[in-house]
């Protein structure tokens, strides 16, 4: 029986219950009140709704706080009391069910949960929810799902008490899966499991699965060491008992120092961090030699496999600028032989050459297929993000001496085991390490005809540096590096940085080039979902300015006619201005000799050059050329806006190197040479923007 006071508390919470339940815009001190009302309710009056968990959808929040506090620690303090409280009620209110829901969007949750079975004092409890959980990760669809529970699955697989099936089931589900592949990491943590459940469990319950399981291993896994292992446990589980087993598998601690004391010593190889700068004897030096290959002559770096016909003569250009020559090992057939890099993130599917073969090379027939191939190539550059790839040398230069910790010490001349690794950046993925498994001084072995014959090899690497970009930004890279030497003394360093230039992020578009044209039409009339254009002009002249389209952007060009809307400027009224300016004056004041026959034969040529660029991840760049005899309009169009701000950088490295195409006289005695200047007007720049 209930005493007054609490007859009294009860019966105003009773009248009221509706209004126990926590609300979204409660704090969340009052939202535990809530609950814990609400339960003291549900107790006392033995009344539980089966939906009694709907009450935390109000603290939705706690799925993405890991740590236990705040929302976090009030759910599972609700849980847990629940647990405790109302253990006979718990599959009727579904609490096993809730938590596997929890695991399946929130692994990250895990730690809780377990925390929870833990905290019931009741082995029946315990035994339903690790029941659950149990059937839970057994049945997680796709398999390569189960990866991410190995945690669960090893403390499972530890409870001696509990059937062995749950985590016999899941790991035979993610071994045999037909579209997994287990890496080594993967591989090595199911061995652990099975070692886990191998000591945990009878022999006799779990040897015809496990046997299965480590027999698939040990033939069929493409990793040696996950092999080898598996192969070991095999033998082990068929030709020793349950003590030899835990003997073997957890040795006692004065076994194991009995052995390394008597027989074995431990060998601590010295560690040497080299101060003071780059490491003196390495350099990783750029290699824009094999840019050059492509015809692109603007000192970057980056290189990239040509489209299906532009190494050879597919087209030409509208305008009389002709696409310059390029190696034909950059050809998308011929770059893996070249790189040993499949780079089939810069190829299009093989059926996209269908529809141009239909067409039987006649452009006009071949575009009309681009209506619906649109779409798919849109698709097809987010299934496969493109990365840009920069080639680099690794060479050892020799060097007196080096600074480090210890002082000064001598150069060693042979390197073993080289690691290279990069800073990371918010704008790309993290690159990968770089291993090289020797690199030393040449030996003795000099001569051009040598490091012909071996590529530079032992004292030098090329390396092909792959980085794929999450947004299109310049930004530079620290190199780390970490080696050995033939005393197996460790190395730790640095290597000089590198960056990533505005122009190394440029590729050519991934279609067919009969198609370039239809889709620089296409987003040009507007199918670019966020576009932004701007203009630039260039008081070059037009041979300049052919020479600089041809050598920047030459693999960029699109190669068929493009019908787009002519350029409104006016280049009639430029060159009147210009022969204007040209007339003769004979003084202050006077006249000027004036024909109008002259005005009459004023004949304006106007060439149109068109190139398109792919900005991975997925942007597009257009520029459209109106080249007359002395000024050039660039009109620009791209769906990033923030590779605008790039573009005056861009032309003034242009205006520079027209600087050195123009023919200038030898410099006399009287007049020294001086570095030439760049020509006037060219940082004139007339801007507009519209998202």
């Amino acid at each position: 029986a209930l005493s007054e006071t609490k007859a009294s508390t009860f019966e105003l919470l009773w009248d009221r219950v509706q209004e126990l339940c926590p609300r979204w815009h409660d704090p969340l001190e009052l939202k535990e009140m809530k609950l814990q009302a609400l339960l003291y309710c549900c107790k006392i009056s033995q009344t539980l709704p089966k939906n009694l968990l709907i009450v935390l959808e109000s603290l939705s929040e706690f799925k993405y706080c890991y740590r236990p506090i705040g929302a976090h620690a009030v759910v599972f303090r609700f849980l847990l009391k629940v647990l405790i409280d109302f253990a006979p009620e718990m599959d009727r209110l579904e609490v096993p069910a809730a938590l596997c829901d929890m695991l399946r969007s929130h692994l990250r949750l895990l730690p809780s949960v377990l925390a929870l079975n833990q905290r019931v004092n009741s082995k029946a409890v315990q035994y339903k929810l690790l029941h659950s959980l149990g059937q839970f990760v057994s049945a997680l669809e796709p398999p390569s799902r189960i990866q991410r529970y190995f945690g669960l699955l090893v403390i499972l697989s530890e409870i001696s008490w509990l059937d062995p099936c749950y985590v016999l089931t899941a790991l035979n589900r993610l071994v045999f899966c037909a579209s997994s592949s287990l890496t080594w990491q993967a591989g090595m943590r199911v061995l652990i499991t099975c070692r886990r459940v191998i000591l945990s469990h009878p022999q006799a319950a779990i040897y015809q699965p496990m046997l299965r399981l480590l027999q698939h291993l040990a033939r069929y896994q493409v990793d040696v060491d996950i092999r080898d292992r598996a192969l070991l446990y095999l033998r082990l589980l068929t030709h020793s008992g349950p003590a030899a087993l835990g003997a073997l598998f957890e040795p006692q601690q004065e076994d194991t120092q009995r052995i390394t004391l008597g027989r074995l010593s431990p060998v601590l190889p010295k560690s040497v961090r080299l101060q003071g700068g780059p490491v003196p004897f390495l350099r990783l030096i750029r290699s824009p030699e094999e840019r050059r290959k492509l015809g692109l002559l603007d000192r970057q770096t980056a290189v990239f496999a040509l489209p299906v016909g532009l190494e050879g003569p597919l087209g030409t250009s509208s305008s009389s600028t002709s696409l310059p020559s390029k190696d034909p090992s950059f050809a998308a057939s011929e770059w893996e032989k070249r790189w040993g890099d499949a780079a089939e993130d810069h190829k299009f599917p093989k059926e996209w050459l269908d529809l141009v073969k239909t067409g039987s090379g006649d452009v006009s027939r071949a575009s009309g297929h681009f209506s619906g191939l649109l779409e798919e190539y849109r698709r097809h550059l987010h299934a496969s993000p493109a990365s840009i790839r920069l080639p680099f040398v690794l060479q050892y230069q020799p060097a007196s001496e080096m600074s480090t910790e210890a002082g000064t010490l001598e150069c060693p001349r042979q390197l073993f085991s080289l690691e290279l690794t990069f800073s990371s950046s918010e704008h790309y993925v993290p690159i990968d390490p770089i291993r090289i498994p020797f690199i030393a001084a040449d030996g003795g072995q000099t001569g051009e005809a040598f490091m012909e014959e071996s590529g530079g090899f032992p004292c030098m690497n090329k390396l092909l540096l792959r980085l794929r970009p999450l947004s299109p930004m310049p930004t530079s890279f620290g190199v780390n590096i970490a080696f050995n030497d033939s005393l197996s003394q460790m190395y730790f360093g640095h290597l000089e940085a590198f960056e990533v230039a505005f122009q190394d992020l440029f590729l050519p578009v991934r279609l067919p080039l009969v198609f370039w044209a239809p889709l620089f039409e296409s987003l040009w009339q507007g199918s670019l979902e966020e576009s932004c254009c701007s203009v630039k002009v260039l008081d070059l002249e037009r041979g300049v300015v052919q020479d600089l389209i041809r050598t920047q952007l030459g693999p960029f060009i699109v190669p068929s006619e493009v019908h787009v809307e002519e350029e409104d400027f006016d280049f009639e009224q430029e060159e009147y201005f210009e022969r204007w300016n040209a007339l003769p004056t004979e003084g202050e004041g006077a006249e000027l000799e004036y024909n109008e026959e002259e005005e009459e034969d004023v004949c304006v040529n106007v060439e149109t050059t068109f190139a398109i660029m792919f900005v991975p991840p997925c942007y597009h760049l257009l520029m459209r050329f109106a080249i007359s005899s002395r000024s050039t309009i660039v009109r620009i169009l791209t769906d990033r806006f923030q590779l605008l701000s790039y573009m005056d950088a861009f032309f003034l490295l242009w205006s520079r190197d027209a600087a050195g195409l123009l023919e200038r006289p030898s410099p006399t005695a009287e007049e020294p040479a001086g570095p030439p200047a760049a020509p006037e007007g060219a940082e004139r720049i007339e801007a507009e923007k519209e998202r």
